[in-house]
């Protein structure tokens, strides 16, 4: 494969990337799910986490492993939409396999159970981090989100249908905003993977480089 036809690749994945990002959202406010408000709240933090996230592991050098103050940030900012996978398919498994949970008083927040699952993936992420290079770090969160959000998607997506077959005017309320951050999660996924796709490429050039110096 030319060297053209990869660059033609990945430009064509990134614009792709962007299109599908506009059709999901155009497709939520035609639907009347989002209003205007929401939607620029949930860009916004979508493209906030990815700059954090994909600027903070590095791009310049994909090879090297960054310092561990380095990694504070894009720990935390990574590992936000972990934790909004796991909230929602909580939730949705609540609802389907309908046991209790105290969320605290705060209906925004949730209080305590998003904080320990937050800081609970952001602990592994930056550990993860810290032992490997820029571009294993970029492929690595990219590969277990986009999973992570498929399979908690397809969990709760088929528990909203078996929701619906049950009788009560709120069935199947959670499993909706599963299957909404599961998908939301996936979106943004697909930001770091398409970075690895660019660093993999200069990866590859500085490998070829010390091999010519050898």
């Amino acid at each position: 494969m030319s060297i053209r036809t990869k660059k033609n690749i990945k430009f064509a994945c990134l614009y792709l990337y962007l299109i599908m990002i506009a059709g999901i959202f155009a497709w939520y406010l035609i639907s009347k799910e989002l209003t205007w408000d929401i939607l620029i709240a949930l860009l916004g933090i979508m493209l906030v986490s990815q700059v954090i996230l994909i600027f903070g592991l590095g791009l310049r050098f994909p090879d090297q492993r960054q310092a561990w103050y380095r990694l504070l940030l894009p720990s935390i900012a990574g590992s936000f939409f972990l934790s909004i996978i796991s909230f929602g398919l909580l939730l949705a498994l609540q609802e389907w396999l309908q046991f209790e949970l105290n969320w605290g008083d705060d209906p925004l927040l949730f209080q305590w159970p998003v904080l320990i699952i937050w800081v609970f993936w952001s602990t592994i992420a930056f550990f993860y981090f810290y032992f490997h290079s820029s571009y294993e770090s970029h492929r690595g969160i990219a590969i277990f989100s986009i999973g992570y959000s498929v399979i908690s998607f397809a969990v709760c997506a088929f528990a909203h249908q078996e929701m619906e077959t049950r009788e009560g005017c709120a069935m199947g309320l959670f499993t909706g905003i599963g299957m909404f951050l599961s998908l939301w999660a996936l979106v943004w996924a697909f930001g770091p993977a398409i970075v690895v796709l660019f660093l993999r490429e200069k990866l590859n050039k500085e490998r070829e480089r010390q091999i010519d110096k050898m």
